[in-house]
């Protein structure tokens, strides 16, 4: 397994891929890769799948102490754009944001820390999509931000048409969670 720095704590993690003619082989990833990215031993790890339609838009999200997650982004099936967003305000990287395109048909997978906002866009007609994060989901502790927040000035790859849950839709700016420990709950 490879691993190759990005902006932010992000990285790109290369799992061998072995093919033959029957087809290809992909490991899973094991608790000491997360280990060793997350830089301690997590909660848990939990395996989520999401599908969804193209021109879907999921996030900004992330969750608040005690239960900050790392995620393992891989595509299963289609393509996406995948972003991660700074948001610790005492940073002088606050706000800033990497995006990373992540297809099935390759052998990445793609690492969010725990100090940052993840979404992606899914930018072929569906994509299937699989999360590895390292604590549980508690509603309490689940935070999310504008996916067109001006302050962050994210670039998705495909305008006009984007689909959005109402609680993304309708999401506060991340100045706001800032401002207030409460405003930026998505429950």
């Amino acid at each position: 397994m490879k691993t190759v720095d990005l902006r932010y704590g992000m990285k790109i993690v290369e799992v061998p891929k072995h093919r033959d003619k029957r087809g290809y082989f992909l490991p899973g990833i094991d608790t000491e890769v997360i280990e060793e990215l997350l830089g301690r031993k997590p909660m848990c790890t939990v395996e989520n799948i999401s599908y969804s339609k193209g021109k879907v838009i999921r996030g900004m999200h992330w969750q608040v102490a005690p239960f900050q997650q790392g995620k393992l982004i891989r595509v299963l099936s289609g393509s996406i754009y995948d972003v991660g967003v700074v948001i610790d305000s005492t940073s002088k990287e606050y706000r800033g944001w990497e995006g990373v395109y992540i297809h099935a048909n390759s052998n990445k997978a793609i690492w969010i820390p725990e100090t940052m906002a993840h979404g992606f866009q899914v930018i072929t007609n569906e994509a299937i999509v699989m999360y590895t994060v390292t604590a549980p989901y508690s509603l309490t502790h689940a935070w999310g931000f504008r996916w067109d927040d001006c302050h962050v000035e994210i670039k998705w790859p495909v305008s006009g048409g984007e689909i959005l849950s109402e609680k993304d839709r309708n999401a506060p700016a991340l100045y706001e969670c800032v401002k207030s420990n409460e405003t930026c709950a998505v429950s």
